[in-house]
């Protein structure tokens, strides 16, 4: 029953993946957490990962035929995120997780309605905000983060790269929301890689939830794609309530 209750899981955190939603990593990694309670936090975090890695590639794939990607800043930017993420992991082993995470939702949130309240969020074009040698420099400095990020605190790396594209280079959300999950993507890769080395990941539950995370994101990102912008900013904004709610939630956990 378990197992049938995870696979179910992964195959919603796919479809709510392919929707651009933050936090369905997190309903899988509480999943995991609750039905496996004697698996390490790392292995949890490893499985998670692996599992819905693939349904990451395909919806980040989708997003990047529709929208126009700036491959000479998202490249070295992806790059970056696959290199730290790396380190990211290897800290996950060592270190307590749960005040940087505070510490990141909190960004978040700040970010997500400062993009929600902005009046360029809606617009259609890529209005640059700096040269593209300083943007390639900054959008490898804001990777190497993102990585950091991805590989030690856990999801919400594309929805938390998304709003500092919007923000602070200028993207529209269509473009953001598919560099964002190429950030993503790429650090994440990088981070299973690593736990999986380390025997970190319980191949027997992630590969069915591969399976079924793979077809939630298919349909998942059908639909966002066919809505378009408009729907990517309502995403954004119960991204930012949704993670709003969860931070209040792990501060009270963390004052108790």
């Amino acid at each position: 029953m378990e197992f049938i209750a995870i696979i179910v899981v992964a195959g919603i955190g796919g479809f709510a993946e392919g929707l651009s939603l933050g936090g369905p990593g997190a309903a899988l990694l509480l999943a995991l957490s609750y039905f496996f309670p004697a698996m390490p936090i790392a292995t949890i975090i490893g499985t998670e990962r692996l599992a819905s890695l693939s349904g990451s590639l395909l919806s980040s794939r989708m997003f990047a035929e529709k929208y126009r990607v700036r491959w000479n800043s998202i490249g070295p930017c992806a790059l970056a995120a696959f290199c730290s993420a790396a380190v990211g992991a290897w800290l996950l082993t060592l270190l307590n997780t749960r005040n940087g995470r505070i510490l990141v939702l909190a960004l978040f949130v700040c970010m997500g309605i400062r993009a929600i309240v902005n009046k360029d969020v809606d617009k259609e074009e890529y209005t640059p905000f700096f040269s593209p040698r300083r943007e390639r420099v900054l959008t490898t400095i804001a990777g190497i983060f993102a990585g950091l990020y991805s590989g030690f605190l856990g999801p919400g790396a594309a929805k938390l790269m998304t709003v500092v594209l919007v923000n602070m280079f200028g993207y529209d959300i269509g473009t953001a929301t598919a560099s964002g999950k190429i950030v993503s993507t790429s650090a994440r890769f990088s981070a299973v890689t690593f736990l999986a080395f380390t025997g970190h990941v319980a191949f027997a539950f992630a590969i069915p939830m591969i399976i079924a995370g793979l077809i939630g994101s298919y349909f998942g990102s059908r639909y966002s794609l066919k809505k378009g912008k408009k729907f990517l900013k309502f995403v954004l904004i119960g991204s930012v309530t949704f993670t709003a709610i969860q931070l209040i939630r792990e501060f009270i956990d963390a004052l108790l």
